[in-house]
């Protein structure tokens, strides 16, 4: 049995070993198979234990079963397996007993092995003790374990029971019983200290150090006066025995916390003494960097320096710890936004970090990884973004240029030209625009070239009164095929706050060439084209040589009717209600080029004053598609009003025109304006008297420059209608007289045929005297006139307006006379052609024309030419008469 037993026992304990290891899944396999060699041990004990009677049994059986179950014990005590680790301790009970009854004995032996068995066995009955919570038993047993000192001859055994000590004191330190963990701490503290450091294993060096960590922790939590100065002396122990032990030196970090919490200065300083001696790893520079962030709750100026220590004095020169470095620079950055360094301690910030960059831009082998730069350009820009909302536009400038430094090579094209525009803003708006110029001109030239910059050297053209550079920039803007219409929407806006109107205008220009590109309702062309005009017109007002902008001012009033005309097709074709160019935004744009027009004509050139009334027209006429019955005749009668001038300004345009050609084209638009015109008057009857009087004076004095369109484009069909119409329309007695007049003049210099030239005039004629309205004065000037010329070209029709002549003299009415002068010349005239007639051996002729002009004569107040000219009668027949 006793065979058996002991090699079932050393079986047991070679498997274990080698099914100690796996991880993972094997793990769990492990634990089971530990519990099945351990009631296999168990089993191998009790085997062992009743091998033999305890009559039979001798002190080095005995010995041997108490060492066994001690071993056991342990075992089970490792395992949590209480229950049979209480049976085993009761058996090894009995054998200790047996064993002190034999301590004075011969048969001991040694005596320093007893000592040991006795004083693990009292060890784990303090470890069991604790493990069931009786902390008295506990005492007792350690107490025991303790009070012979014979441990004290082998350091193995103090530094196990120093071990299983700590052991309970960790337990009640997690349970948070700080006052009787901090006891046991001292225990085994006490116990290993009682050992020469130099018999101290390494693993027992390593306990011991533990152990102070451990109770200096304690000592922190109780939290009394004695305690802290405990707790101090333990870490100054531990600092001179361990001076690179990071734990150490957070440690002394913690106790700091608990004796000032507000103590910036001296946690600062221990953690620069531990970021100078500390072992970097990837533990201990996780370790480090969590305290900085505890220091930056406390001090974010000493957590900084902190920073600037371990970047500068620590990580520069570890060429592998690129990356680490990197981190704690963001962090570095990170910590001024979170304590607002930027607003409490500027200068003293940007100092700093000066300094830093600049002893990085020396001392790195290699440049800040593309991540890295991009994370701590973000990070400043932060900090300058929330100086720029707060309005402090030269502290926001400053941390943009702390962007700019040479470390940050690798931040590419884009975030540089980001930042550089963000100190140009900054400058423009602090007024220092040399340093604004400095920062574009160090751009990259793609970046100078981007819509955003050129828009921001723009502004600074405008305000140091440099057009040329600002019509450069614009020019810029507008040709870059990504150009957002807004921008040039603010270039406009700026030029008119700072009252530039000739490049506000330029921008608008600009913009309404680019409507062409996107719909109305994107643009919103109405406000673009209004805010355009008002610019014009008030440059217009204050500019000497405005011709320029009046030739704006025409193309924009066009462009308004070619954006409100399309619109308008557009919503009808697609059934659209939401109409860009609305019934208020029309009536505006036709209401202020009627203005317009009305001034344009006693100020401007003829030409730019018919394009806006031609412009005008054209709104109108879109303006009729949305008003009621009752507007629509308002909007027609300023639709005839427009016609009308159109028709008078463009017959001006090509009397005045040197060109056959273009004057020509003159004609032909003044008659379609008067077509027009003549197309509305049916649909206006109904208005007021004055203003249908008013019409028809008006149409009246069109239909002679229609007329006279007619003549010079050699419509000659059209003329008798003309002269039928202008008698048909009820006008001034004066001006359908001037208009007659008009009409014959115009036919008698026209190169028509002779034929339709005498019926146009006797047409004339004949309306000037049968419509009652005739003035003889008017009439005879006319007379002369075609007498003139018909004496020329057909003598019949010169006796017939001679005739008509000698009518009208007999038959006027005392007011109204022939005039005298006007007579005179006509009995010369035809005396003189009779004479002519007679010299031609026509004598029919020759007498017709002497009784016309003897007649004519005899209508003279002074009878005198009448008497000379019937003398001179008998005289040439006396001479002709045969003796």
């Amino acid at each position: 049995m006793d065979r058996k037993g002991t090699r079932l026992w050393n079986l047991a304990a070679v498997m274990a070993r080698e099914g100690s290891g796996g991880d993972g899944g094997e793990k769990a396999m492990v634990e089971v198979r530990k519990r099945v060699f351990l009631q296999v041990r168990i089993l191998a004990f009790y085997m062992l234990e009743t091998a033999g009677s305890p009559d039979t049994r001798r002190m080095a059986n005995t010995m041997r079963l108490f060492k066994t179950a001690v071993k056991a014990a342990r075992l089970c005590i490792d395992l949590e397996e209480l229950r049979w680790a209480e049976k085993i301790i009761g058996r090894a009970a009995k054998y200790q007993g047996e064993i002190s009854k034999m301590e004075n004995s011969a048969a001991l032996g040694e005596d320093t092995q007893v000592t040991q068995i006795l004083c693990d066995y009292f060890m784990l009955r303090t470890t069991l003790a604790w493990k069931q919570s009786s902390l008295t038993m506990a005492d007792y047993m350690f107490n025991k374990a303790i009070e012979s000192n014979l441990y004290l001859a082998d350091p193995r055994l103090t530094e196990r029971m120093a071990e299983s000590v700590l052991e309970i004191g960790k337990d009640l330190f997690i349970n948070r019983s700080y006052p009787v963990a901090e006891k046991w701490l001292q225990r085994a503290f006490e116990l290993i200290n009682k050992v020469d450091p130099a018999f101290l294993s390494e693993s027992g060096t390593e306990l011991k150090m533990v152990i102070s960590h451990k109770l200096a922790r304690c000592c922190i939590k109780v939290a009394t006066p004695e305690c802290f100065t405990r707790a101090r002396n333990l870490v100054d122990m531990m600092i001179d025995d361990w001076p690179s032990r990071i734990s150490v030196s957070l440690l002394k970090l913690d106790l700091v916390v608990a004796e000032s919490p507000d103590n910036a200065d001296a946690y600062a300083n221990v953690l620069t003494s531990m970021i100078m001696v500390a072992q970097l790893s990837v533990t201990t520079f996780k370790a480090i960097l969590g305290r900085m962030h505890a220091l930056l709750k406390i001090s974010p100026q000493r957590a900084c320096e902190c920073l600037d220590t371990l970047i500068s004095e620590r990580l520069m020169l570890l060429a592998d710890k690129q990356e680490w470095l990197e981190q704690c620079f963001v962090t570095r950055l990170w910590f001024i936004i979170q304590g607002q360094a930027y607003e409490i301690e500027e200068s003293q910030a940007l100092g700093k970090l000066k300094e830093l960059l600049d002893t990085m831009a020396r001392q790195l082998k290699k440049q800040l990884s593309a991540k890295a730069t991009h994370a701590a350009q973000i990070l400043l820009w932060k900090v300058s973004d929330i100086l720029y909302s707060k309005q402090k536009y030269g502290s926001a400038s400053s941390w943009c240029k702390m962007a700019l430094h040479m470390v940050f090579d690798k931040s590419g094209d884009l975030n540089h030209a980001k930042i550089a525009r963000r100190i140009i803003q900054c400058c423009i708006l602090t007024k220092v625009y040399g340093t604004a110029a400095e920062v574009f001109n160090s751009m990259p030239s793609k970046a100078r070239d981007a819509p955003l910059s050129r828009f921001l050297m723009y502004k600074i053209a405008l305000r140091t009164t440099d057009d040329d550079l600002a019509s450069n920039c614009l020019q810029s803007i507008c040709e870059n095929a990504s150009t957002d219409r807004r921008l040039l929407y603010a270039c406009a806006l700026d030029a008119q706050d700072v009252g530039n109107r000739p490049l506000a205008l330029k921008a608008l220009h600009m913009i309404a060439v680019k409507t062409e590109k996107f719909p109305e309702d994107a643009a919103h062309v109405p406000s673009l084209l209004r805010c355009t005009i008002r610019l014009i017109v008030a440059e217009i007002e204050v500019v000497r040589d405005n011709s320029s902008l009046l030739e704006d001012l025409c193309q924009i009033y066009e462009k308004v009717v070619l954006h409100a005309t399309r619109s308008r097709q557009k919503n009808r074709i697609a059934g659209c209600k939401d109409v860009v160019f609305d019934s208020a935004e029309l009536a505006w744009f036709s209401r202020n080029g009627y203005n317009l027009g009305l001034r344009s004509i006693i100020e401007w050139p003829h030409q730019q004053s018919l394009r806006i009334w031609v412009s005008c027209s054209a709104l109108l006429a879109l303006c009729i598609e949305d008003v009621s019955s009752t507007e629509r005749a308002e909007t027609l009668y300023r639709q005839m009003l427009c016609d009308f001038l159109c028709a008078s300004l463009s017959i001006e345009l090509a009397r005045l025109e040197d060109s056959v050609e273009t004057q020509l084209q003159h004609y032909l638009k003044t008659r379609n304006y008067i077509s027009s015109f003549r197309s509305r008057l049916p649909e206006i009857q109904g208005r007021p008297e004055p203003e249908m009087a008013d019409l028809n004076n008006r149409f009246s004095v069109l239909l002679g420059y229609d007329f006279e369109a007619a003549v010079r484009l050699k419509a000659w069909n059209d003329l008798e209608g003309l002269v039928d119409e202008a008698t048909e329309i009820d006008m001034d007695p004066n001006l359908d007289s001037t208009v007659m007049e008009v009409m014959a003049h115009m036919i008698l210099s026209s190169d028509a045929q002779v034929k339709m030239i005498f019926t146009i005039l006797r047409k004339v004629l004949d309306k000037m005297i049968t419509t009652g309205r005739k003035r003889l004065e008017n009439i005879a000037r006319l007379i002369r006139s075609v007498v003139q010329l018909a004496l020329l070209k057909d003598w019949n029709f010169a006796a017939e307006m001679l005739s008509q002549a000698l009518e009208l003299a007999r038959n006027a009415e005392p007011g109204d006379k022939y005039p005298g002068e006007e007579i005179e010349w006509l009995v010369a005239t035809t005396w003189n052609k009779s004479i002519d007639f007679t010299c031609a051996a026509d004598m029919e002729n020759s007498k017709r024309f002497r009784a016309l002009a003897l007649a004519l004569a005899g209508m003279l107040k002074d009878k005198s030419m009448l008497r000379y000219l019937q003398n001179k009668m008998l005289e040439q027949e006396s001479s002709h008469t045969v003796p």
